[in-house]
């Protein structure tokens, strides 16, 4: 049996759109964002983040940006899941990519 849901296509870009302003803000701020409190911030569980934040890496890969992601971090460990591939997710390569983000001038709104 097909429900409603099961037709209903997900748009991670719109999402990723969405949360961008966000981890825009805590870019300028030097801080972090945990997954739920991100996914919380548009009404989603933080299981959802992983498929707008692959979203948001392809995007600043693409185009030549540092890692925005790299700032939304398991609220126990501290750092990214697995889904995050840009650098290891600890140790020299991961804090560089956090200080490049901090330091870079992001656009307000989502270039995507």
């Amino acid at each position: 049996m097909e429900t409603n849901m099961a037709k209903k296509k997900i748009n991670h870009r719109k999402r990723a759109r969405r949360v961008w302003p966000r981890l825009v803000q805590i870019a300028q701020l030097k801080e972090f964002d945990t997954y739920g409190e991100n996914a919380g911030s548009i009404g989603l569980h933080h299981r959802s983040a992983a498929w707008y934040l692959g979203v948001l890496q392809a995007e600043c890969s693409r185009r030549g940006y540092p890692p925005l992601q790299a700032l939304v971090v398991n609220k126990t460990l501290g750092k990214p899941g697995k889904g995050y591939t840009e650098t290891s997710t600890t140790g020299p390569a991961y804090d560089k990519a956090v200080r490049q983000v901090w330091r870079y001038d992001w656009p307000k709104t989502a270039p995507f």
